[in-house]
């Protein structure tokens, strides 16, 4: 069977209470080619949070929002994201790999750096 050249990842998560999204830090390795982050709001609309087409490792970091983003309760976020044997940073394209800490190991993990706004107490 011949190895994928790609593979495409996705990792979902829905919000149980309204945020206040303030920043995105997408984290892959080594073989990291893209990242995405798209809201899926309760009412069915789609909003791409980021996209980060040419992911480079030495170059992550976090993307703050020019302005925070008010998502409600039960909003999805999908993070999508693409590792390629392609990528020239991969130490060892004939290598299977698999999920794992360290750099030559691959992951997919999509950080959301958010606050709960404060409720008022009843009087």
């Amino acid at each position: 069977m011949r190895k994928r050249e790609s593979t495409a990842l996705e990792a979902r998560h829905k919000l149980g209470q309204d945020v206040q999204l303030h920043a995105l830090f997408p984290h892959m390795h080594l073989r990291g080619k893209s990242f995405s982050y798209e809201a899926r709001l309760p009412d069915g609309t789609r909003e791409q949070l980021l996209s980060v087409p040419r992911y480079q490792f030495n170059w992550q970091g976090v993307y703050h929002l020019a302005q925070p983003r008010m998502l409600p309760a039960n909003t999805e976020i999908v993070a999508r994201a693409t590792i390629s044997v392609f990528n020239p940073a991969n130490p060892d394209p004939s290598k299977v790999v698999h999920w794992g800490y360290q750099t030559f190991d691959e992951m997919l993990a999509g950080y959301l750096l958010y606050t709960v706004p404060r409720r008022e107490s009843p009087r």
